[in-house]
């Protein structure tokens, strides 16, 4: 395998890996583990595509693996956060029913001997999704560090919930708008399976 799919494929091997530690695990250093993990798996995602330019490693099988990899990374993250209580259900679900019909229209596509090119929109959705992530797992550190010096010097509670509710609803309405886009985009070759 290229350098390129190895980083592909790392983000699959990676994820089963932060559901075990994220869910299983508890303590600061296992939040800021998990934190170091999404990181790595976002760098891969970041790295695959340009060591496959520079190295002239381009191949099919990358332009499969890395789609795949990609949901199959976010997703676990979103399921966790889902058990976790801190995403609802509804929002993972727009998450998975946005990769699964990206994944069909590349079905499509491929069937009628088109590739799908990767959309700005998807690259935004990506950012952003990783953004909202980070930012999370960041918010749990800090939760943990910070909470009972808050809650009991202030006699507050800060509003963790709350933002992370709010960072997952921005990355919703762009995952939402993506879906959109690729639809829209792929209309002509969609519209001949639509009866």
């Amino acid at each position: 395998m290229s350098v390129a799919n190895i980083l592909t494929a790392s983000r699959i091997l990676l994820s089963p890996l932060f559901v075990i530690i994220f869910l299983g695990c508890e303590g600061l250093l296992a939040r800021i583990f998990t934190l170091l993990l999404v990181v790595i798996m976002e760098l891969t995602d970041a790295f695959d595509g340009y060591f496959a330019r520079k190295r002239n490693e381009v191949s099919d099988f990358g332009k499969i693996l890395d789609p795949l990899a990609d949901s199959l990374s976010r997703l676990t993250i979103f399921i966790s956060f889902l058990v976790a209580g801190i995403a609802p259900i509804w929002m993972v679900l727009v998450f998975l029913y946005r990769d699964s019909t990206i994944s069909t229209i590349r079905i499509v596509c491929a069937y009628n001997k088109l590739v799908l090119a990767a959309l700005r929109s998807g690259k935004i959705k990506a950012i952003v999704q990783a953004t909202a992530i980070i930012t999370i797992l960041v918010g749990r550190i800090a939760e943990y560090y910070f909470g009972e010096i808050l809650k009991h010097n202030w006699a507050i509670v800060f509003p963790w919930q709350r933002i992370y509710y709010w960072l997952l609803v921005v990355a919703v309405l762009i995952t939402i708008y993506s879906l959109y886009d690729y639809v829209r985009k792929n209309w002509t070759s969609l519209k001949p399976f639509i009866r």
